[in-house]
């Protein structure tokens, strides 16, 4: 079975409907982990941008 790592991409506002927090404290989360290296932002964009933890999915990368 093929694991479907897109899933775990995920953008502010998904963050805010997960987390049942306004959009400012969404963004302000995903700064904070990006600057800490825990989210990556992946599609080089400003606006509309997926953030993925990279390492989290190199895990299920591995064989």
């Amino acid at each position: 079975m093929m694991l479907n790592l897109t899933k775990f991409k995920r953008r502010a506002r998904d963050v805010q409907e997960i987390l049942g927090v306004k959009y400012p404290a969404a963004n302000k989360l995903i700064g904070d982990f990006v600057e800490l290296g825990i989210l990556k932002e992946k599609t080089g964009f400003s606006r509309n941008r997926l953030f993925a933890m990279d390492d989290y999915i190199a895990i299920f990368r591995k064989k």
